[in-house]
């Protein structure tokens, strides 16, 4: 590694979209930030998992990009050119590396380091904030390319590319729908971050849940198949981003790559076939759940405890808090990101795998009204409110952002009586506040107490 000439690295920078953004004044500084790097054939650039330390240009050569699948199995799925930013949605998210990057030949690059990156955005923080936003479809393609190759298997890496380009995003808040039973289907829909519901409606009308699907599964697979209408309504149990594929997208697909598009054909009819309607009666378990407080009190982190131990053993649990969060994605302060943020659809996605890796998620909301406590809202199955009995009942901005969400979530009042008290006199003052699906009397001091909610919840 070594300094290049400053004048002849800045102008393979000023010419690229990414940059485009950077008004004189931050170029100059920008100009001083640069260095360059060079890797030989064969040799990583960085690997899958590495935190995000750095972001690149290729000056020169070609670069291939590796992802490496939870099976172990390993595919090229890009490769780079020269003018192509590398590494740049890691390094802007906070997120750890998504994919591993190798020369194909001797290649030469601009470094852009997150120290300097860090020292551009704090004397440039619009032309950072635009640079930021600029990089959201880059990270959507990778989400989506994870997605796709985990539901359909390997794939060319032009065929991968064609699909990305024929698919529609679409965001979903926490209860939206995504369509409804019996309506005319039209599409597949691909989940790449949030979770699903499916309900059916019964003969008298009242509605029941037969599944839930999350990241990197399929639905509507009948619409490119059959054409028939919706079985059953589909909504977002949490914030969720799907894409989107028509039927004549499907065979526009299919007429430039008909090998490909007849093994995904046969993927969408095995999993038809494999279809079985749940039972009457059948539930849903919820698996990610949220703790809020309404009322100021010292025992939260205790109970939060307690609950976290209950559910591990019922299978592997994982805690967050903002500080833990913060630990966990790597990032500065990265858990009080508001939801418009652009680095806001990395954090979903990370969050999104972590219900994969885990039966359960507990998320402990921060005792005021934070981007945190409304992310903890938003990301959950199941929302536990917490009071002390003996205070003035109330729902404060919670309840009021329970009660605008299209759905009304599933909420359970937890109520923190006084030792040696098993129920207090304000319990029917509580419940008239809002639409609990269950409420509970702990005392803290009694640890059985606890144990018999987190068995209750799941």
């Amino acid at each position: 590694m070594y300094n290049g000439s400053q004048e002849s690295l800045l102008p393979h920078l000023i010419s690229k979209e990414l940059f485009q953004v950077f008004d004189e004044a931050a170029l100059r500084d920008l100009e001083h930030e640069l260095e360059w790097v060079e890797v030989t054939e064969g040799e990583a650039l960085f690997h899958q998992g590495e935190i995000g330390d750095s972001m690149y240009v290729l000056v020169r050569g070609r670069l291939g990009v590796t992802v490496r699948h939870s099976d172990g199995n390993s595919q090229i799925v890009d490769t780079l050119k020269p003018g192509a930013p590398v590494g740049e949605i890691a390094l802007l998210t906070g997120h750890l590396r998504t994919a591993s990057v190798h020369a194909l030949e001797d290649a030469g690059l601009i470094r852009l380091s997150r120290e300097s990156l860090a020292r551009l955005a704090a004397t440039h923080p619009q032309a950072m904030s635009t640079l930021a936003k600029s990089i959201v479809p880059r990270l959507q393609q990778a989400q989506l390319a994870q997605a796709l190759l985990g539901l359909f298997g390997t794939l060319r890496p032009e065929v991968l590319e064609d699909l990305q380009a024929e698919f529609e995003w679409r965001h979903l808040s926490t209860g939206e729908e995504l369509f409804h039973q019996g309506a005319p289907a039209r599409a597949l829909y691909v989940v790449v971050t949030g979770r699903l519901r499916f309900v059916l409606e019964n003969p008298d009308g009242s509605p029941r849940a037969t599944g839930e699907m999350g990241p990197g599964e399929s639905v509507g697979e009948v619409a490119l198949l059959t054409g028939e209408p919706r079985s059953a309504t589909v909504y977002a149990v949490r914030e969720t981003d799907v894409v989107r594929l028509t039927r004549e997208r499907f065979e526009s697909l299919a007429e430039r790559h008909p090998q490909t598009m007849l093994h995904i054909a046969g993927h969408i009819t095995r999993r038809l076939m494999q279809t079985i309607r749940a039972a009457p009666g059948a539930t849903v378990r919820p698996t990610t759940f949220a703790i809020l407080p309404l009322t100021n009190h010292s025992q939260l982190v205790e109970i939060t405890q307690r609950l976290v131990e209950t559910l591990g053993r019922f299978g592997p649990t994982l805690h967050l808090n903002s500080e833990r969060f913060n630990v966990y994605f790597g990032g500065n302060d990265v858990a009080q990101t508001d939801e418009d943020h652009p680095s806001d659809v990395a954090l979903r996605g990370w969050l999104s795998r972590q219900e994969s890796r885990h039966q359960y998620i507990l998320y402990e909301a921060d005792n005021s009204w934070t981007p945190w406590t409304q992310r903890c809202l938003r990301q959950s199955d199941r929302i536990l409110l917490v009071a002390e009995a003996g205070t003035r009942p109330h729902l404060g901005e919670v309840g009021a952002a329970i009660q605008r969400m299209e759905r009304p979530p599933h909420v359970e009042l937890l109520l923190l009586q006084p030792p040696g008290q098993a129920r207090a006199a304000e319990t029917e003052k509580w419940l008239a506040l809002g639409p609990f699906r269950a409420h509970h009397h702990v005392r803290v001091e009694q640890r059985e107490d606890v144990t018999r909610v987190a068995r209750r919840m799941t």
